[in-house]
């Protein structure tokens, strides 16, 4: 079975840098290991969107984990951002060719664009409890992955409400962890 990643870009997918491949692959449950930073922006807006997401904590330099466990209907994330759980769903949706991601209340439409060797992903919609989210209120994402020089899968994941307000942003790198992941 292919993961949501893969069918959202079909033949893009074999194109993506040897270390967004193995990241974004089904081969069974597969873990990564590394570092991140998180960065949120002030006030209410991006404490509530934080608090509803599960999202971590400010924090700097932390170590991370990611566990990718694929299902029938698509994959469970589980990021650990030091002592943080973060956990998400992935499906495809092939009605609109989008990744659906759902983080606790929040659901997130995502758009995929390889360019250049930088995979880029975009929020094309948003919803919270099911409602659909007016455009005003939907998170603007940033988001980019990249393989770095030493091979590593290289991430800076970004959201913003209207054009500049920062909800939440972490960046860091991972390495496959060699006792799950061939």
């Amino acid at each position: 079975m292919k993961s949501p990643f893969h069918m959202a870009l079909g033949a893009d997918f074999g194109r993506l840098p040897a270390a967004l491949r193995q990241f974004h692959s089904s081969d069974g449950p597969h873990q990564f290991l590394g570092r991140v930073s998180v960065e949120h922006g002030r006030g209410i807006l991006p404490a509530i969107a934080t608090k509803l997401g599960g999202f971590p904590p400010p924090c700097a330099d932390t170590s991370m984990s990611i566990t990718v466990t694929p299902h029938p209907k698509g994959e469970r994330w589980l990021r650990m951002f030091g002592r943080h759980k973060t956990t998400s769903n992935l499906r495809y949706d092939k009605n609109t060719a989008t990744v659906i991601e759902r983080f606790g209340m929040i659901r997130c439409a995502l758009v995929l664009a390889l360019e250049n060797g930088t995979l880029n992903v975009q929020v094309q919609q948003a919803s919270l409890l099911g409602i659909v989210l007016p455009s005003i209120f939907s998170p603007r994402s940033v988001s980019r992955e990249w393989q770095d020089d030493q091979g590593r899968f290289c991430f800076d994941i970004a959201a913003f409400l209207g054009r500049d307000r920062l909800l939440i942003r972490y960046s860091g790198w991972l390495e496959p962890d060699p006792r799950t992941t061939s």
